[in-house]
């Protein structure tokens, strides 16, 4: 497994301020030197979030405890970043260290395959790691109904099928991760720049045909 360089801390809180009206489902994502923060409206007045910090791997929260330390580190962001927080319990934060692996170069081997996250665990940023899994399994599926008795051959044709594209999207995911994690300031005032000058359309092209694209 491959350490991503960051650990993502996430939680739920009961949150609720009519200065940030936020639909169902509605939320934000936003990014700093290092540290990215994002929320989602997921009903009742509940609101998921989570912050990715980079950190050492296996970095302890120290004795403030986890809700301190996020704050901290989240110190003179803009409302209602600090607000979600706050309204959380702390024994309801959650930390772990954010993993993915080098794509395999084999999924199958005679009448045995990896599906989902066993054949391809990605980073969370393009948020493609349950649909994968999905994809897999509809395609493995219809390669085995087209087999009669020769599973294996309709493993490895469900291999050939599926790899490219669920190895390009975990490239994609881990480039998308450094991204939104730089430290560099020279680095981040270009990414800032690229998002307000490059239109959207143009930005999103290439990820739009790696998760749109057909199954």
């Amino acid at each position: 497994m491959r350490y991503s360089g960051y650990t993502a801390i996430r939680g739920i809180a009961t949150y609720q301020d009519p200065r940030y009206p936020l639909e169902s489902g509605g939320g934000f994502e936003a990014w700093g030197r290092g540290i990215r923060f994002g929320f989602s409206h997921i009903g009742n007045n509940r609101i998921h979030w989570f912050a990715a910090i980079n950190a050492p791997e296996g970095e302890k929260d120290g004795p403030m405890g986890r809700k301190q330390v996020t704050l901290r580190r989240l110190d003179g962001w803009y409302e209602p970043v600090r607000a979600v927080i706050e309204a959380t319990e702390d024994a309801a934060i959650l930390r772990h260290d954010i993993y993915d692996r080098a794509p395999l170069r084999r999924w199958s081997e005679g009448r045995v395959t990896l599906v989902g996250d066993a054949a391809h665990p990605m980073l969370p940023n393009l948020g493609q790691g349950a649909g994968q899994g999905m994809e897999d399994a509809l395609v493995l599926a219809r390669c085995l109904a087209d087999a009669d008795t020769d599973s294996a051959h309709a493993l490895r044709m469900y291999e050939e099928l599926r790899k490219k594209r669920a190895n390009a999207i975990m490239k994609g995911s881990r480039l998308m991760g450094a991204v939104t994690q730089w430290e560099n300031p020279l680095a981040i005032a270009a990414r800032h720049f690229m998002l307000k000058t490059i239109p959207a359309r143009i930005q999103s092209r290439r990820l739009d045909w790696i998760v749109g694209h057909e199954v």
